[in-house]
């Protein structure tokens, strides 16, 4: 059984939703390599597996605050 600790859940969203969207920020901070499989276990487990502590990661090595962001900026460099 995987524990969750889910700092931003809201009673009346579905922790399977919450969950997925865990997973896919944290497949995006691996494929563009922002941040190593050891390092967000490490702080999944020093903070808790949370899209927080996947906004942490990507605030400090990128200076943005969420994925939301990222994907603007992204899409933004490639709309020419």
């Amino acid at each position: 059984m995987r524990v969750v600790y889910i700092s931003s859940y809201k009673p009346h969203q579905n922790p399977q939703i919450i969950m997925d969207k865990i997973d896919e920020y944290y497949d995006y901070l691996v494929d563009y390599n922002v941040a190593t499989e050891d390092e967000i276990c490490l702080l999944f487990n020093i903070n808790g597996r949370s899209i927080d502590t996947l906004n942490s990661i990507l605030y400090a090595r990128t200076g943005l605050r969420s994925l939301e962001q990222w994907r603007k900026i992204e899409l933004n460099e490639y709309e020419y």
